[in-house]
């Protein structure tokens, strides 16, 4: 008997031990493989016989099975209506392709808003595997991946429902920066950029804004043999005196671009601009736009100016021979042109007279300073001259697009002292023994 039981405690462990081995819980199946199906491709501007849709893509070398996962926009996502659930049995060849119709009838369907709005993929564990905003689309075109399955999003006129997506190469030359404050010596311009690794001519390529597309003046074309290198920039000065020329709206508007076809490849609407700052894509080419502060005319839009101009030394003691000046500082690498910049103290701020202007052609080099008289009423007429008050008061210095940049209260001063930020830029101001009017401050 003790034998038997012996034997048994030596195999039973090993029993478990094999079954553990073999399969830890045999009675739960392994969850099905969750694959990262993607979205590929998106159609919104569908009518009753071609209805808005969205292509999904296989990524994978295997046929699977989509079976239980879901696509849905804001009313899905937010529960305000079902999520659009792919029917049972739909499988998705390797490397291949599945359409789904939103615009049904159905209680799940949802129509793709022409001026763009965000998707989302579910799949069959109710976790979101892709999620994608898309733009606002013209009637011929779609939104690709490109190439399929990848994350760089572009705008088609290569409809390809349910096939591996093409990009058109002219759908490479994006409206990059526009430039709307023009002068005569520096005329409105639009800049195009070239995302593709190879030249392009764009000889018959045009640009217009709502006068060219009205037909009430000609269209701007870009001169014979025109070449775009590879990821690279053409500026054209659109604002000239040819029948084509046409002024850019201070105020904004919408231009376009269009391929040697007559086809619109690209269209902006831009806002109001200062005489200082452009509306660019950053990073060139995408469909991020900002205002680009300075413009970068022919290059990266890449601002390199990422800190407001101060007021960085006061002197408010001046006599008929050195009257009352502001010294302004310019913290960036890169020289800035003060033209419609302004700078006033309490008459200027409630409207009482005339904010000062800068003169039109004045810049201030980077890290460098820039000085203005502010005392000119007395002397020279000037409406808009302010005398510094010799007991303090507040001073305020706007940019060219009127938004207030730096304001300070000074005090009052000896004739010998100016009230300046030490170090030059920081936040720091106090009395200064020294006075280095246009120069570096020193304590």
């Amino acid at each position: 008997m003790k034998k038997i039981l012996l034997a048994l405690a030596y195999i039973i462990p090993l029993l478990f031990t094999s079954c553990s081995r073999e399969d830890p819980n045999p009675l739960i199946p392994p969850p099905p493989p969750q694959v990262a199906f993607k979205i590929n491709e998106i159609y919104s501007r569908g009518d009753t016989i071609n209805p808005d849709w969205i292509e999904i893509f296989n990524p994978s070398s295997s046929q699977l099975d989509i079976s239980g996962y879901k696509i849905y926009d804001i009313g899905g996502q937010s529960g305000s209506k079902p999520k659009k659930l792919f029917p049972s049995g739909t499988k998705i060849p390797a490397k291949g392709f599945f359409v789904v119709i939103v615009d049904d009838t159905t209680s799940s369907g949802f129509g793709l808003s022409s001026s763009g709005e965000q998707v989302w993929l579910e799949n069959a564990l109710g976790s979101v595997i892709d999620n994608v905003t898309f733009p606002a689309l013209d009637v011929n075109q779609s939104y690709i991946r490109y190439p399929d399955g990848s994350s760089t999003w572009l705008k088609t006129d290569s409809v390809t429902s349910g096939a591996s997506n093409v990009l058109k190469t002219n759908f490479l030359i994006k409206i990059n920066e526009i430039y709307s404050s023009g002068t005569v010596s520096n005329p409105d311009w639009i800049e195009v950029y070239n995302l593709l690794g190879s030249q392009i001519e764009l000889s018959g390529f045009m640009l217009y804004n709502n006068d060219g597309k009205s037909g009430s003046k000609p269209k701007k074309l870009f001169p014979n043999g025109t070449i775009i290198p590879a990821n690279g920039f053409i500026v054209m000065v659109v604002d000239d005196t040819t029948s084509s020329g046409f002024g850019l709206s201070s105020s904004g508007e919408k231009v376009w671009l269009e391929n040697n076809s007559g086809v619109v490849i690209d269209s902006v609407t831009f806002p109001a601009l200062g005489i200082d700052t452009s509306y660019a894509r950053q990073p060139d080419g995408t469909d991020n736009w900002i205002k680009l502060f300075p413009a970068t005319k022919g290059a990266s839009n890449i601002s390199t100016v990422t800190v407001n101009l101060v007021m960085n030394e006061i002197y408010s003691r001046g006599t008929a021979g050195n009257l009352d000046w502001i010294e302004v500082y310019n913290p960036n690498t890169v020289q800035v042109n003060l033209n419609g910049y302004k700078i006033y103290d309490i008459g200027g701020q409630s409207g009482t007279k005339p904010k000062k202007s800068f003169p039109a052609t004045a810049v201030i080099p980077a890290k460098g300073f820039y000085v203005i008289i502010t005392d000119t009423a007395d002397y020279s007429g000037d409406l808009s001259g302010f005398g510094l008050s010799s007991s303090g008061e507040e001073v305020w210095l706007e940019n060219s697009s009127g938004t207030v940049i730096d304001n300070v209260t000074f005090t009052a001063m000896s004739t010998t002292q100016t009230y300046g930020r030490y170090p030059d830029g920081s936040t720091n101001w106090q009395l200064l023994n020294t006075i280095t009017r246009g120069g570096p401050n020193q304590p």
